[in-house]
C-alpha cells in the first residue's frame, strides 16, 4: 500500500523488488484492502502484504473458495503502533490534540478494546489485549 511505512527492513525488500518491476503498489485513495484481496483470490496478483486480521475481516465478505495462507514476514513486526498525523499548522495541532484526548478517554472504556478485538481472530485476543494494556496503560 503506497504511503504506508512497513519498517526499515521490510521497506528495503520492497524497494529492491520495485526496482525489478516485481511489485505493484496502490494508495489508499484508489485501492482498498478488500479490493486487493479480491484481486488475490481472482489470480490477478500473486500475494499481498497485509495484516492477517484485515484479510480475515474482508475475506468473509468476499465469499470465495480460495484457501488463503498467511506467511510471517521475518522483517516485519507482528503489530505496529501508529500515530495521528496532521499538518504542522495550528489547526492541525489542535486536531491531533483533540484526537489524542478522545482516544485517551475512550481507551479506558472496555468497549473501545472490544471494537479493536472485532478485527482479530479470537485466538489472538489475549495477545492483542496485552498490547492494548501496554499501550494504553490499562488492565483489561
Amino acid at each position: 500500500m503506497g504511503g504506508r511505512n512497513y519498517g526499515e527492513s521490510l521497506q528495503q525488500v520492497f524497494d529492491q523488488l520495485a526496482s525489478r518491476n516485481r511489485i505493484y503498489t496502490r494508495t489508499a485513495n484508489d485501492m482498498s484492502a478488500a479490493a486487493m484481496l479480491d484481486m488475490l483470490v481472482n489470480g490477478r496478483v500473486e500475494l499481498i502484504v497485509e495484516y492477517p486480521n484485515v484479510v480475515q475481516h474482508y475475506s468473509a465478505a468476499l465469499n470465495h473458495k480460495v484457501e488463503l495462507v498467511s506467511v510471517e514476514i521475518s522483517e516485519a513486526t507482528e503489530y505496529t503502533g501508529g500515530y495521528i498525523m496532521c499538518s504542522k499548522t495550528e489547526q492541525g495541532k489542535k486536531l491531533a490534540q483533540a484526537y489524542s484526548n478522545a482516544i485517551r478517554l475512550a481507551s479506558k472504556d472496555k468497549r473501545y478494546l472490544q471494537a479493536h478485538l472485532r478485527w482479530f481472530d479470537v485466538s489472538s485476543h489475549h495477545q492483542v489485549t496485552a498490547l492494548y494494556n501496554q499501550v494504553y496503560n490499562t488492565a483489561f
